[in-house]
């Protein structure tokens, strides 16, 4: 039975990462304050008027157009804190992603120079909030939590963590003139890795190629879903690793894949390519005309020379693994976490509320394509083609997931590299799973014995 996806609910009931403005001073040395004065029932909050101090807000890279449409974002959401906060400073640092882990892993184990919000990811977040490093904003966001999407990734051990600012969607983006050329109805898109294996051999035949992964986000894009349409994955949230050589899904699936690099299905820059930029997801070369198809996150949908294509597009579902699997849509989350220890948690909290509140968050999805938190934006891409065929997919999902486990997320760029050896004839399908198996098995322990 078809269900109502967070998604849908988003867009049609009313549909890893911020970047914020330059820091606007030096990160100085939080202080400490004791766990008891963390929590908004047990204190008492001082007048907002009377607080002074300074907030220590650390940010990834958002996807925005330009680094001023960011601050300016960013800015907007600060002056309105300013008036309710007006003697408190917010520094805003902007983390690279290739630093962002390995600088919180830091200052979270040693105590030292902790901001007091940070963006996070629900992988990421369950490591601390396990370890009772973390606010819970359930008091604070009582009052939203019914128009908040994406509670139960944000939450852990029933209380909630992250203050969500984004849904991240994915599929596939098909040229129209293509699909009629090879035989493919525009309203009947492959649904399984047979089908779409069929779809690339017809293209291929006419001279058309497919992007068939895009490096930054394939672990947690169409090819996850096709492993949870079987209920598999890399490892499971219950600690069972289940990649292998043994496994059919798996084996499938990436000899799949590697038969569409040998054939030539995809160009080799499929393989190769890093980053999510329009040349390395392949979008460039789809608007040119040179492919029929590529996998997409929804920021894509909302590239400028992708809307101003000169021929029809339609959005595809993920795709399962057979046609007796079912059909899995993707929404991962992304928000700010608060961590314990630094003063000014109520004016932190009260920042974080202002950036994520309807109006903010709507402007932020326009900013960046991500979609909305909050149920009471309703549907902010309604002028923007393409949105409405995702929502539509994504009513029709049997199950909506973006969680993986910890040590999948941790790992994923040796993932990535024992991918790569596959596909590029390094190593055999078998060779690889085995890798990828015992590579996650030794650090699944460490992480077990660390926690």
């Amino acid at each position: 039975m078809k269900r109502l996806s967070r998604l849908l609910t988003a867009l049609l009931s009313i549909m890893i990462i911020v970047s914020m403005l330059a820091a606007c001073g030096t990160v100085n040395q939080p202080q400490q304050t004791t766990a008891a004065t963390q929590s908004p029932a047990e204190t008492t909050a001082p007048d907002p008027k009377q607080a002074s101090g300074t907030i220590e807000f650390w940010m990834n890279p958002a996807g925005f157009q330009s680094d001023d449409a960011q601050k300016a974002w960013a800015q907007k959401a600060v002056d309105e804190f300013n008036e309710i906060y007006p003697n408190m400073k917010v520094n805003i640092t902007i983390l690279p992603w290739a630093d962002s882990a390995t600088k919180k892993q830091l200052v979270m184990s040693t105590g030292n120079n902790v901001p007091n919000a940070m963006y996070t990811f629900p992988e990421e977040m369950v490591v601390y909030a396990a370890n009772d490093q973390l606010v819970a904003l359930d008091e604070y966001f009582a009052d939203e939590m019914d128009d908040l999407l994406g509670i139960p990734d944000s939450s852990y051990d029933g209380k909630l963590y992250i203050a969500p600012v984004l849904l991240a969607t994915y599929g596939i983006v098909y040229n129209v003139d293509i699909l009629e050329q090879v035989g493919w109805d525009k309203n009947n898109l492959p649904k399984t890795l047979a089908e779409f294996d069929a779809f690339l051999k017809q293209c291929k035949e006419k001279g058309f190629q497919s992007y068939v992964q895009s490096n930054l986000y394939d672990n947690l894009s169409g090819y996850s879903a096709i492993l949870w349409s079987e209920d598999t994955d890399y490892i499971t949230l219950d600690d069972k690793v289940e990649v292998g050589k043994d496994n059919q899904v798996f084996k499938d699936l990436y000899t799949y894949l590697k038969s569409w690099v040998d054939n030539e299905y995809t160009p080799m820059e499929s393989v190769t390519s890093t980053g999510s930029g329009p040349s390395a997801s392949g979008v460039a070369d789809f608007c040119d005309g040179k492919l029929a198809s590529f996998y997409f996150s929804g920021i894509q949908i909302k590239d400028q020379k992708l809307q101003e294509a000169p021929f029809e597009w339609v959005v595809g579902p993920a795709l399962k693994y057979k046609d007796s699997s079912k059909s899995v849509g993707i929404d991962i989350i992304g928000g700010f976490m608060v961590p314990k220890g630094p003063e000014n948690v109520d004016a932190t909290v009260e920042l974080l509320k202002i950036m994520t509140n309807t109006e903010n968050g709507s402007a932020f999805a326009l900013g960046t394509g991500y979609m909305p938190t909050r149920k009471s934006a309703g549907n902010v891409f309604k002028d923007i083609k393409g949105y409405d065929q995702l929502a539509e997919i994504y009513a029709n999902y049997d199950e909506i997931k973006g969680v993986v486990h910890p040590v999948v997320s941790a790992d994923f760029n040796p993932i990535m590299q024992i991918r790569q050896k596959i596909l590029l004839g390094k190593v055999t399908v078998d060779e690889g799973l085995e890798e990828m198996r015992q590579l996650l098995e030794k650090d699944l322990e460490k992480y077990n014995s660390s926690n």
